[in-house]
């Protein structure tokens, strides 16, 4: 009986340590995500700043390395916009993927893969292709929200996700042309974004075409 029971004891403690260890090792593993994820945001913010200066994202062939050290021929590089070489490195040792242009609708974006869970989603810059995230952004830097109010930069992000057919956006995008604010005023184009919102039934721009006198 003793022995019987020093067994089953013995195999508690297994069970145990075993759960302990499943436990630890995911703990380490969504930590790489997390910090995977914290880290393709980062990126993504040091790709903004960099297009803010040079007037376009980095090459292909330019990679995120452009982040880091100036692309011959490319003028106002004003980095580096990330820290240190590691800071392209994801957390399982392998540099992050930057794909341009993206393939979910987004003007590009950056990537990894958890090896150890090869079938798993990728993890990525995923709400760049987000079309109410860059109806935000554009208001964003309308309104000179935390950051200095810039109209050209309102209406790249307004267009974005206009041209991924989001009514609000194409509404405000007419605004835009019908005012002149941050593209140079074109009736024309005020018309052909409203008429594109106002077939998906957006009121705002029903109402505007009704007050261009537009059928």
């Amino acid at each position: 009986m003793q022995c019987v029971t020093y067994s089953i004891f013995k195999k508690l403690i297994f069970c145990v340590l075993l759960s302990s260890i499943v436990m630890v090792l995911s703990g380490c593993l969504s930590s790489r995500t997390d910090k995977a994820e914290r880290d393709i945001q980062a990126l993504v913010a040091a790709m903004h700043a960099y297009r803010l200066d040079v007037g376009v994202y980095p090459e292909r062939n330019q990679g995120l390395q452009a982040l880091l050290a100036r692309p011959p021929g490319v003028r106002n590089w004003k980095g580096p916009y990330v820290g240190k070489p590691k800071d392209l490195i994801d957390p399982w040792g392998n540099p992050y993927q930057y794909i341009i242009p993206s393939r979910w609708g987004a003007p590009f974006d950056i990537l990894t893969v958890d090896p150890t869970d090869p079938t798993g989603p990728l993890i990525r810059a995923w709400r760049l292709g987000d079309t109410e995230v860059q109806i935000n952004l554009g208001l964003r830097f309308a309104n000179g929200r935390n950051v200095a109010q810039d109209y050209a930069e309102a209406v790249y992000w307004w267009r974005m996700a206009a041209e991924q057919g989001n009514a609000r956006a194409q509404s405000i995008l007419g605004f835009s042309y019908e005012k002149g604010r941050g593209v140079s005023q074109d009736a024309t184009e005020a018309v052909r974004w409203y008429r594109l919102a106002a077939e998906q039934s957006h009121e705002s721009a029903r109402q505007a075409l009704i007050r261009l006198g537009v059928d």
